[in-house]
This record gives structure tokens, C-alpha cells and sequence, in this order.
């Protein structure tokens, strides 16, 4: 269960502090608050916090992300056929993709383009790309001519950066670090808003956008655009850092790869892969900035940092240092390095581990992300004059659910400096508002991309659960798990997905005029769910029908 204390006259600033071991050893950090009084939402806010909903529903969220990430690991044991045909089908359509460059009447964002029809941006563009999906009701959409341009473009930049990327000495007077995004335009807002703030500029300071781009929040690909552009825009001074949701597999599993078919196409997911693999997995920010610091998404990957290889498009179940580097999780109960198995992939590390790989590069700071963390930074003391940093950009996650705060972390000229975070709540920055037309439910979401997977083994599933059904019609909870699990050879949280794959058939009480669930579960109502997922027309008319 997770605990939380108000702390602090400047704002508010959640900690966790019994979510994990790591825990023990958090201390207050340095903070600049964007703004010096208290948001007048923060009493609801606090309330939402401590509800019993709220709490499960973390929980739940923790439970559903395990199961997820075991599933895709575990892909490989699903028969074969229906993926090959449909990778087959990917291929097929990308050789068959083809675009032109939209005209000018065309309703869409125009992007600046050099004479040889490459993308050709400046920053105040980027702002202005930014502005454009900001519009409510936030059905702005790019043109897949100009997404594959940004790709492109982008790609050209980051095919000469190598796996571990360092900012230039004698550069910058400053280094921002931006955390996990997930596909919330608002929270890219707040972080260009607090950099700002905090008397940086994306062509003046060093940036490093620190992974988790996509999945989850509904605007993917216009986050993702976004930041094509920026880098775009200011190459010498914009970095990206690759995260666990930058993968092929876990963007399937998470929606984002529905996403980009369903706004674009499906011919583009091939160069979206590639741009994956393309990007670097650390970024080294030298020691006249604050000391110093490793930027990762994750964790570290032993022995160290040298001859580092970027990964390929999916590297979730390559269990290697690349792995590690995007999964990890730290745990001070941990010497060494231990299996995540809270996430399914990745390492616990332990303080020795952070605190090495700092002695080895010469430097005082630990900057990773991968984690929601409620005060938006968190700071931990490794000792011996260096510390941890987990960064979270995402505020109210996931999706406006929850209560955290958001938050970047600055790293100013001198060696002696201390990094300073600045932090930033879901309603300070009115730029641009949240509203219920962006707002998707994650759980729903997740439920959908795992029938899309699990639809190819319909008829597998159909006979499987017949054979176990008493009445050729419904089956328990525990014969549908079984059956999942036989069916599918799969060994992972069956219990927690069952509820958004396998809703369970309503009891009506004529007496007392509740619904309740009941124990079974309608097998033509979970195939109607396969066929064309939930909320789909062939779900909606079994529900109908019944």
C-alpha cells in the first residue's frame, strides 16, 4: 500500500514512502517550485490520494504491467503461424507504401522543408508544431508524409551518435533532464514551461528527453512528433535517450503501435521501429555541470558503460545489458544486482552498483526515470558526495488517475553545484488543458492491444473453452485461466487480466435491483471481445443482443 505524507510551504510534494525499499533512504532534495502558492485544487487532490480507489487502483495498475510484460516476454511460446503471417502482411504493406507530399490546401501542420524536400526546422517551429496538437479539442493530426519526414531527418542525427552520447565540455551553463512523457502533450508543455523557468532554452541548454516517449497517454505520436522536431531543430543540443517503451514489443503490448496504424497507417510502424534502434541509451553530462551525471532510462548495465552496442527494435527479452540498462529498478536492501521480478525484466541494483558506475566515469549524479515518483524528482544520497535522481514528467499518472506531481532536474555550471529539481502539478500551466476528449483509460487501452494479439488463437480458444463449459455456453473463472494457460502455454497473471479480457456475465436481483458479477464468464462474449476487441461493434452487439 502506498503511503504518502504532505510536506513542504512551497507546494505540493508527494513522497512515497513505503512503495518500495529504496524508500529508506530518500532524502528531502533542493527544489524550485514554478509557483509559491498552494494550487487551489490541493485539498481534493490530497483526498484523492488516500482513497482506498485510488490506492487499488495502483496497485492493480502494478499488477496488470507485470502480467503484460511477462506476456510479452513470453510471446515466443504462442504457435508461430499467425505472427509470421503477420509480419508478412507489415512487409507486404511497406513495400507497397508509398506517400506524397500533401498540398498546401491540405488541413494539416506544414512543416518548413529545404529544397530537397527535407525537413528544415527551427525551434520556434517546433513550439508552433506544439501549439498546433495543443488546439482543442485536440484532434490536430500530422500528415504521415511529414511524420516519415521528421523520421528521417531525426534518423540522420542519431545515426552518428553512438550508444552512450556525451554532452560537450565548455558548452552549456546548464543540462535539463525531462522524464517519462508517455504520450501527454500537456506534461511536454509544463516541462518546456519549467525549463524555462528554471532560465533554459532548448537551443542554449543542454536537454536530454530521458525515454518513455509513447504508450499509455493518447497522443503518442504527437508527443513523438514533437520531439523529432526539437532534435530537429537544435542537434548540438538535444538528446534522446532510449526507454523500456521504445521496443517493438512492449509498443504493441502498451498501444502505441495501434496508435501509429490507427493515425498513420500501418506502413510506417517499419521506420518506427528503426527509429528504436537508433537511439543512444545513455547520455553523459560532464562533471562542470553539477558534478556530473549518467542519464539512463533505467538502471546500469555491468561491468560498465564501455563498448555498449544499441539494441534492435525490441530488446525486452534479450536479457542483456541493454535490457538492464531499460528496465532496472534500484533497491537499497539489494549489493549488487539481482532479477526484477516485479517488472518481469530488468535488474534490482543496489547503491554499490550506482555508486561504481559514478567512481568509474568520474562522476557525482545518478539520473534515471522509469519509475513514478509523487513529488515529480526524488532524490536519494549514495554517499561520499553522490546521488540518485529518479525524474517523472508524467503528472496524474497514468492517465490524470493519479495524484504525482511532474517534474524536471537542472544541473547548473560548477562543480560544487547541487542539481536543483523544479517541479510542476497537472493545473499550473493553463497552455494547455487537460479535457475528457484526451483522456483514454489505460486499462482499456492494454486489454484491447493484448485481444489484438490473442485474436490469431481464436479458434484454439474456442475449443478449449468448450470442452471444459458444463453447458456449451459459460465457464468459471478458474476453468477460463486454465484454459488460457493450457491454450496458450503462457505461465503469467491470468487473473489480473481477466477482467479486460473476459468480463464476467451480470447477475440482476429482481428483489433488492443490484447487478453484481457473477463467476462465469460467456464464451461467445469473449470471443465477441477477440474478434474486434472491446468496446468494438461485435462486442457492443453481443451486449446488445443479451
Amino acid at each position: 500500500i502506498n503511503k504518502f505524507s504532505f510536506i513542504g510551504t512551497m507546494g505540493i510534494h508527494f513522497r512515497r514512502l513505503a512503495a518500495s525499499s529504496w524508500s529508506k533512504a530518500l532524502l528531502p532534495s533542493p527544489s524550485i517550485s514554478i509557483r509559491a502558492d498552494f494550487p487551489n485544487g490541493h485539498s481534493r487532490q490530497i483526498q484523492r490520494c488516500f482513497s482506498d480507489k485510488f490506492r487499488l487502483s495502483a496497485s492493480l495498475d502494478q499488477s496488470i504491467e507485470r502480467s503484460l510484460t511477462q506476456l510479452s516476454l513470453s510471446l515466443s511460446s504462442l504457435p508461430p503461424q499467425a505472427e509470421q503471417d503477420s509480419a508478412r502482411n507489415d512487409q507486404e504493406e511497406e513495400a507497397s507504401f508509398s506517400l506524397t507530399r500533401p498540398s498546401l490546401d491540405c488541413p494539416t501542420f506544414h512543416l518548413p522543408l529545404d529544397i530537397q524536400n527535407r525537413v528544415d526546422m527551427t525551434t520556434d517551429d517546433a513550439l508552433a508544431l506544439l501549439q498546433y496538437f495543443s488546439e482543442e479539442p485536440y484532434n490536430n493530426e500530422i500528415h504521415p508524409w511529414y511524420f516519415r519526414a521528421l523520421l528521417d531527418a531525426a534518423m540522420e542525427v542519431l545515426a552518428v551518435r553512438p550508444a552512450v552520447v556525451k554532452v560537450p565540455t565548455g558548452k552549456f551553463d546548464r543540462a535539463h533532464v525531462v522524464g517519462d512523457l508517455h504520450g501527454s502533450l500537456p506534461d511536454l508543455s509544463s516541462a518546456l514551461v519549467a525549463l524555462g523557468a528554471a532560465g533554459g532554452g532548448l537551443a542554449s541548454d543542454a536537454v536530454v528527453f530521458n525515454g518513455d516517449f509513447v504508450d499509455r497517454g493518447a497522443h503518442g505520436v504527437e508527443v513523438l512528433s514533437c520531439l523529432l522536431a526539437i532534435l530537429i531543430a537544435s542537434p548540438d543540443s538535444v538528446f534522446l535517450n532510449r526507454g523500456n517503451h521504445e521496443d517493438s514489443a512492449v509498443s504493441g503490448a502498451y498501444g502505441f503501435r495501434e496508435e501509429v496504424e490507427t493515425k498513420l497507417g500501418r506502413g510506417l510502424w517499419p521506420k518506427v521501429e528503426e527509429f528504436f534502434s537508433a537511439l543512444p541509451l545513455a547520455t553523459l553530462v560532464p562533471s562542470e555541470l553539477a558534478g556530473g551525471a549518467i542519464v539512463v532510462h533505467a538502471g546500469v548495465g555491468l561491468p560498465s558503460l564501455e563498448n555498449l552496442s544499441k539494441g534492435a527494435a525490441s530488446v525486452v527479452k534479450a536479457g542483456d545489458r541493454v535490457t538492464d540498462l531499460l528496465w532496472s529498478d534500484p533497491d537499497v536492501e539489494v549489493k549488487g544486482l539481482r532479477d526484477n521480478e516485479s517488472r518481469g525484466a530488468g535488474k534490482f541494483f543496489g547503491v554499490d552498483v550506482a555508486g561504481a558506475a559514478l567512481d568509474e566515469l568520474k562522476l557525482k549524479n545518478f539520473v534515471r526515470s522509469h519509475e513514478q515518483v509523487y513529488s515529480g524528482v526524488q532524490k536519494c544520497d549514495l554517499g561520499d558526495g553522490k546521488s540518485l535522481y529518479t525524474v517523472f514528467s508524467v503528472t496524474d499518472y497514468p492517465n490524470w488517475e493519479g495524484c504525482n506531481e511532474g517534474g524536471i532536474l537542472t544541473l547548473a555550471k560548477g562543480e560544487d553545484s547541487i542539481p536543483v529539481p523544479s517541479r510542476y502539478s497537472s493545473e499550473e500551466f493553463p497552455m494547455v488543458s487537460k479535457t475528457a476528449s484526451s483522456v483514454h483509460s489505460e486499462m482499456t487501452s492494454l486489454g484491447t492491444s493484448l485481444l489484438t494479439t490473442l485474436k490469431t488463437h481464436k479458434a484454439v480458444f474456442h475449443s478449449s473453452l468448450l470442452r471444459a463449459s458444463a453447458d456449451g455456453r459459460r465457464v468459471t473463472s478458474e476453468q477460463w485461466r486454465s484454459c488460457m494457460r493450457d491454450a496458450t502455454g503462457l505461465d503469467v497473471g491470468w487473473s489480473e487480466l481477466e477482467d479486460y479480457l473476459a468480463p464476467h456475465v451480470k447477475r440482476y436481483s429482481a428483489k433488492t435491483g443490484e447487478v453484481t458479477d457473477s463467476d462465469l464468464i460467456d464464451v461467445e462474449h469473449f470471443l465477441a471481445r477477440l474478434e474486434d476487441g472491446a468496446g468494438g461493434e461485435a462486442d457492443r452487439a453481443f451486449r446488445r443482443g443479451r
